[in-house]
């Protein structure tokens, strides 16, 4: 970064203050981006190293903002209220129609968000499913992982899991070894 962007960037404490100044900075926009591309690819090297039960891990690139805007406008279907630039988890705990929302349709997890829309033709938010109904009633979230019956050193398979209910006890960050 230039030493005139990074004064500036020095300026600012908070990740919020920095998105709000590469809106209104490009410059600073641009070579922050830089700036980070280089660790980036450099942390993503070293972890599609590990390899773990012969399998490596993938690093996936970040979410661009143009996404970003498609799923908020999908939000915006079910809270009018709420504001792009005003999105933090605390934020939106406040907002109840969210709130049921992901009550009704989600299925959050440590490692997943899924959602699954609904069959109500009185739903002003899910469109109608495009399949039919009775494979549309066969779909189910991902189950959690599990340890297999056999050998607790493995998860089970997916099709043994599909469609049950499953805790995510089993997930690895909740093992302890």
């Amino acid at each position: 970064m230039s030493d005139e962007m990074e004064k500036l960037f020095s300026k600012y404490n908070k990740l919020e203050e920095i998105q709000k100044a590469t809106k209104t900075n490009l410059q600073l926009k641009i070579e922050l981006k830089d700036s980070i591309a280089a660790i980036q690819e450099l942390l993503n090297n070293r972890t599609e190293r590990l390899i773990l039960n012969e399998n490596k891990f993938t690093c996936k690139s970040p979410v661009i903002s143009d996404e970003i805007e498609v799923f908020f406008k999908v939000m915006l279907a079910i809270n009018t209220t709420l504001r792009i630039d005003k999105i933090t988890q605390i934020i939106l705990r406040k907002h109840e129609e969210l709130q049921d929302f992901i009550k009704t349709y989600c299925q959050l997890r440590t490692y997943s968000f899924q959602i699954k829309k609904c069959d109500e033709s009185s739903c002003n938010i899910c469109k109608p499913p495009r399949t039919s109904f009775s494979v549309f009633q066969s779909l189910h979230f991902l189950s959690d992982p599990m340890s297999s019956a056999n050998n607790s050193e493995h998860y089970a398979e997916f099709n043994m899991l599909y469609g049950k209910e499953i805790s995510d006890q089993h997930q690895p960050s909740k093992i302890e070894v």
